[in-house]
């Protein structure tokens, strides 16, 4: 099982988290993409150390991934791609070797986001309301 936070400021992937259970040592990590969910799709960036503790089969995870151009595979498209959960995260071992744990990127709204969409819907409501 595992856990995993995601934050993208400007080009900048930065995420934290846990996980734990694995059948055998973390051998490789890797954010994969552009894929949805339950399809297979090459790696995107690899996490190496730093972000994996490899060799365990348990523990945080901890990094950031700049995003470049990927030949013809942009910036601007990665974004978008990641903004419509086509992203995962995926833990390797040498009795899964194509991924013991895999969990797709989904976007949160932060909660500024929601406190707006909420006043908005307040506001639409009362004026719902006034003219009935």
């Amino acid at each position: 099982t595992g856990t995993v936070n995601a934050t993208l400021v400007g080009t900048t992937l930065s995420f934290s988290g846990s996980f734990s259970g694995l059948t055998t040592a973390a051998t490789a990590a890797h954010i994969h993409g552009p894929g949805a969910v339950g399809v297979n799709v090459g790696v995107i960036y690899g996490l190496g150390n730093a972000g994996i503790p490899l060799g365990a089969t348990s523990g945080a995870i901890s990094g950031s991934v700049n995003l470049a151009d990927i030949g013809a595979y942009t910036v601007a498209q990665q974004i978008a791609d990641l903004n419509n959960s086509l992203w995962y995260f995926n833990i390797h071992n040498s009795t899964f070797g194509g991924g013991e744990i895999r969990g797709q990127i989904v976007p949160v709204p932060e909660p500024g986001t929601l406190a707006l969409v909420g006043l908005g819907g307040l506001g639409l409501f009362g004026a719902l309301r006034r003219r009935a």
